[in-house]
């Protein structure tokens, strides 16, 4: 009876390898489809902090808009000017100095 293998303790250690088995290839499965979302959100949060509570980042896009702003004013009195409009009335439409205008 010493070097025969109790059949029983052999049965449910294989159920057991089986089961683990299973779970690990769910796991692998789930992974591989959820992992790219998941890390998808995780940049979502991460970049929202990061835009919400950055000073430095808030002072950038202003400027950025600032400057995106300003530029499109002189676009706009450069068309202005090229159609004859008094730089005058360019100053005042556009809030630029009629010295910005005039080297347009």
């Amino acid at each position: 009876m010493c070097c025969r293998p109790n059949m029983q303790n052999t049965g449910i250690k294989l159920r057991h390898e089986l089961s683990d088995l299973k779970q690990l290839r769910i796991f692998v499965q789930l992974r591989t489809h959820i992992e790219p979302q998941f890390l998808e959100a995780m940049q979502s949060v991460s970049t929202f902090f990061k835009e919400e509570n950055d000073i430095f980042y808030r002072r950038g896009e202003e400027k950025g808009i600032e400057k995106g702003s300003y530029k499109k004013s002189l676009e706009v009195a450069r068309n202005f000017k090229a159609m004859g409009v008094p730089v005058i009335d360019i100053a005042k439409g556009t809030g630029l100095s009629i010295e910005e205008i005039e080297k347009l």
